[in-house]
């Protein structure tokens, strides 16, 4: 039985980060894996990939957003991935019909919350949070689980005015 990974890395042009990732992938028998926030320098990464996942098919999002801020990487023997689109904040992977039973999977940075309990510091609204409960309602999705820090993103201000929010997740339905 192969699982789903998904980590918001921050640096992976770090070699360190890469021999973590690896071993994550193996150690956990991950047949299909989404990074976030990779922030790899465009010229590295046919290497960098090689580097984590030889073997494994890839899919990025470099061509809209300088460094491929989203991957998505998967076991061909296990899974048969089909792309919709791509943007600089999202890879939308599904296969989607009205009464939600074909498989689909979404993930990427968001930019809001789901609940206030997303959110530590600042504040949130019920209207911030309104259009996106209705899209993963409407989608019949739900949050994937993940392994590691439930905040992604932090405004790095001083103690005082600091704020962390969950923005970047992987979602999907049932099938």
């Amino acid at each position: 039985m192969y699982s789903l990974g998904f980590w918001n890395i921050r640096g992976l042009n770090d070699l360190n980060k890469q021999k973590v990732v690896k071993w994550f992938m193996h150690n956990n028998r991950v047949g299909l894996f989404r990074l976030l926030e990779t922030k790899l320098k465009p010229g590295n990464l046919l290497k960098k990939y090689t580097s984590i996942c030889d073997g494994w098919s890839v899919s990025t999002n470099c061509s809209w957003h300088k460094g491929g801020r989203i991957w998505v990487l998967w076991k061909p023997s296990l899974f048969d991935i089909h792309f919709l689109s791509y943007s600089a904040q999202h890879i939308h992977m599904p296969k989607f019909s009205e009464e939600c039973n074909a498989p689909w999977l979404w993930l990427g940075d968001f930019n809001t919350v789901l609940s206030p309990v997303e959110r530590l510091g600042g504040s949130t609204s019920d209207a911030e949070m309104e259009h996106f409960q209705d899209c993963v309602f409407i989608c019949c999705t739900e949050d994937i689980a993940a392994i590691g820090a439930l905040f992604t993103w932090s405004n790095k201000q001083a103690p005082m005015d600091r704020v962390y929010s969950r923005l970047d997740r992987a979602m999907g339905n049932q099938e």
